[in-house]
């Protein structure tokens, strides 16, 4: 077959994939009662405390990623230090949220 050809099915089969689990979870939906209970938090306290945890941990991943990135194309400069100053006030509101924030 042709590439385009081949493209085109995994297209149609990725989509009719999504549609079927989109048409499964609305009928889940419909079907079963709301419980307004987290499905899970892997050990944290609340949902909100686990969001909070993973959001900061993805932050301080992003800045790894970008300082090693920088450091490996020699561009290390101001930019880094901007994403320091980035991830450091993430950081600090994400610690906030998961410690001290609002309740909701």
């Amino acid at each position: 077959m042709p590439d385009t050809t081949k493209s085109s099915l995994r297209l149609i089969g990725a989509l009719g994939a999504g549609a079927l689990v989109s048409v499964a979870l609305g009928v889940y939906g419909r079907t079963h009662d709301p419980t307004f209970e987290a499905a899970m938090t892997f050990g944290f306290s609340t949902q909100l405390q686990m969001k909070a945890w993973l959001a900061m941990t993805a932050a301080g991943l992003a800045c790894v990623i970008l300082a090693t990135a920088l450091r490996l194309y020699r561009r290390v400069g101001s930019g880094a230090i901007f994403a320091a100053l980035i991830g450091v006030v993430a950081s600090s509101a994400m610690w906030y949220f998961a410690q001290d924030g609002p309740t909701y």
